[in-house]
């Protein structure tokens, strides 16, 4: 950590040597956080059940905003794009669906209100922690092929391409809520956290909030839905 804030040290000083800093917009940010055995398991988003490869970094620094402090709603790493687009004067990208936190610069409560969605990497390995008889399927090294061998790239096989994406588990974050959705070989689980008063996600309130999960559920679905040949187990 005291390494990577040094890095960034260096390239606040460097826009300011260039005379660069009072026109540039500086994000800082991460693809995805670690798991070091909350839920048993390890890696990079090989659980959607804690939040611990999903709850990432994301900061923005316009020189010509005053700073608004901390926004502490759920926000959506899909809404940097259309958000620096905002904040340059660019024409929104029509195919996008995403939106712009823009606003939230200027008054927290005018930032959007949105579900955020979350799902699982492919593990490189048969990872611990799953649930019994969840879906898997084969390590990397099964996986994996070559293609173009002409330019060395590996690729997943095609053959996999289902297996995985059924396999996936994946969450849904509404507010403080985060319902969580597990495939097995026949039916699938669901577990319901407040992740306020329960960062860990460690006590599933499904039988609590039964109204609560089986709305998430339904907008979770229709997210899943929207991948090609890929279904929510009944």
């Amino acid at each position: 950590m005291a390494e990577f804030d040094d890095e960034i040290g260096k390239m606040l000083r460097h826009l300011n040597v260039s005379g660069l800093a009072g026109n540039t917009i500086v994000v800082i940010y991460s693809d995805h956080g670690m798991e070091f055995f909350e839920h048993d398991t390890w890696g990079q988003g090989n659980s959607a059940v804690g939040d611990f490869s999903s709850r990432i970094p994301l900061l923005i620094r316009d020189p010509r905003k005053h700073v608004c402090g901390i926004v502490d709603q759920v926000v959506r790493s899909i809404d940097l794009a259309p958000t620096l687009l905002k904040l340059v004067g660019a024409n929104p990208v029509t195919s996008m669906d995403e939106v712009s936190l823009a606003s939230c610069f200027e008054q927290h409560q005018h930032c959007p209100q949105l579900d955020a969605f979350n799902e699982t990497g492919i593990w490189v390995a048969n990872i611990p922690g799953l649930p019994e008889k969840h879906l898997r399927y084969p390590d990397l090294l099964e996986l994996m092929g070559v293609p173009d061998r002409a330019s060395g790239t590996m690729s997943i096989k095609p053959e996999y391409t289902m297996c995985i994406m059924d396999a996936k588990d994946r969450m849904i974050r509404r507010g403080h809520w985060k319902l969580t959705y597990q495939p097995l070989i026949n039916g699938h689980i669901l577990q319901l956290f407040d992740v306020v008063a329960d960062p860990m996600c460690k006590q599933n309130l499904i039988d609590q909030h039964a109204d609560i999960a089986a709305t998430l559920w339904q907008n979770l679905r229709l997210w899943i839905d929207r991948m090609p040949d890929t279904q929510p187990n009944p």
